[in-house]
């Protein structure tokens, strides 16, 4: 048998690795494409009915996985549920508190569930609310990062590379001049880890484009210290003809209970 090196072995694990991760096969696809429908569902359910002033941002988590649970998600869920109110949504990722939710807060979610060991990621924010009430600053911001979150979803489905697509949002925020306010990169491949190559971002290899089977998120956020932040993000299916957004929550971004 030919003779195979120790660094050659260990690219061609590297190799294999890479493709099992980017590439799903069926039937993963199908377990994502269920966390995903679950994770929207539960969402929905707290807009509907739950999300509102006086509770706190732990009351809701908790809920969250009562939700996944009630729908006969894993018992684990994908990751930490993430639940910032008020100053608490200018983390990037945040640990539910007892601070109660107030009007005029944004409340940032972000959350997953696991089935059969796989993920879903989805982050959703609101404003506790009506659009008239909200400052200014905090409409244009929301509005900023629903716009370009959706333009980046658009990107993936044009299958631009994960490079392209990186440097695009970089470049968007800073000509806004808000380029020291986003703090991560602009997605990553989700499996069995919530976190998976590749990640989308300008350090990507430009030569990684999205090809079908690929599940990745796109989710572009912007974070202001001691007051606010903001991130939307949806887990994407990339198709032959474009991308299918698996997780498909309202994007409603006011809540006026009055």
């Amino acid at each position: 048998m030919l003779f195979e090196s120790k660094l050659a072995r260990k690219r061609r694990i590297i190799k294999e690795y890479d493709a099992y991760v980017l590439i799903k096969k069926p039937h993963e696809i199908e377990h994502i494409k269920k966390a995903c429908a679950i994770t929207s569902q539960i969402f929905d359910c707290l807009l509907e009915k739950d999300l509102c002033v006086g509770k706190t941002e732990k009351q809701i988590a908790e809920t969250i996985y009562a939700y996944s649970q009630d729908m006969f998600a894993d018992k684990e869920l994908a990751f930490d549920t993430i639940v910032g109110s008020g100053p608490n949504s200018s983390f990037v990722h945040s640990t539910p508190t007892d601070r109660v939710i107030q009007e005029g807060d944004i409340v940032q979610f972000d959350f997953g569930v696991r089935i059969k060991g796989y993920c879903s990621d989805l982050s959703r924010v609101v404003f506790m609310g009506s659009k008239t009430d909200a400052p200014k600053k905090v409409r244009r911001m929301l509005k900023c990062i629903k716009a370009l979150q959706s333009e980046g979803v658009d990107r993936l489905k044009r299958h631009d590379s994960f490079n392209e697509i990186g440097s695009w949002m970089v470049e968007s925020f800073k000509q806004k001049g808000l380029d020291y306010n986003y703090l991560h990169s602009l997605g990553h491949g989700v499996g069995q880890e919530i976190h998976e190559f590749p990640g989308i971002s300008p350090k990507t290899k430009p030569e990684l484009i999205p090809k079908p089977g690929m599940i990745v998120t796109i989710e572009p956020g912007l974070y202001f210290p001691s007051k606010f932040g903001c991130r939307i993000e949806d887990t994407l299916l990339v198709t032959e003809t474009g991308a299918e957004s698996l997780t498909t929550a309202s994007r409603k971004l006011y809540l006026d209970r009055q």
